[in-house]
């Protein structure tokens, strides 16, 4: 589950989004650019139905990649839980430790721990963490989504317990 997010915490688009936009770039390139290899290429019949072309599957920009990028990449069905703007900069909270980022960011996807039990005696579920009564201050999705200083306490509170655990 943690992989499927990563892409989201990072500000990146996912891969198929890249791709895509990479070949309607080459695309492009290869219709207008007199330098490209494939500049003025006749596309020959396909023998074979199940063949995609490649110049078949893409389509021209109009824009630069950058933009095209943006614009797959906003109303595309990326997994956002905690609502991270989708652009192209590192979340709130980078500049924490990396103990404390690493965790902050497994906070923001939900990512399970291989503990199962919580030292207050509960399970330890995705949302428990957030509202278990050990924690000294109150968390919401919303303030892990922005590195408050509350997100950030109940943070460095997990990494000790999940310390105490092993």
């Amino acid at each position: 589950m943690f992989k499927t997010h990563t892409y989201t915490i990072a500000g990146i688009a996912s891969p198929d989004i890249r791709r895509s936009v990479a070949s309607d770039g080459q695309k492009t390139a290869q219709k207008n650019d007199e330098r490209h290899r494939l500049h003025g290429y006749q596309l020959a019949p396909s023998r074979l139905k199940s063949r995609k072309n490649f110049l078949k599957s893409t389509t021209e920009i109009t824009t630069s990649l950058e933009p095209e990028r943006h614009q797959k990449w906003i109303p595309s069905k990326q997994t956002n839980n905690f609502k991270i703007k989708l652009v192209k900069k590192l979340p709130p909270g980078y500049r924490c430790e990396w103990n404390t980022w690493k965790t902050l960011n497994r906070l923001r996807v939900r990512y399970n721990t291989e503990t199962v039990d919580c030292e207050c005696g509960s399970e330890q579920m995705e949302q428990h963490i957030l509202v278990c009564p050990l924690n000294s201050v109150l968390c919401t999705p919303k303030d892990l989504a922005e590195a408050t200083d509350a997100a950030i306490q109940v943070t460095n509170q997990w990494i000790t317990s999940e310390k105490n655990m092993k």
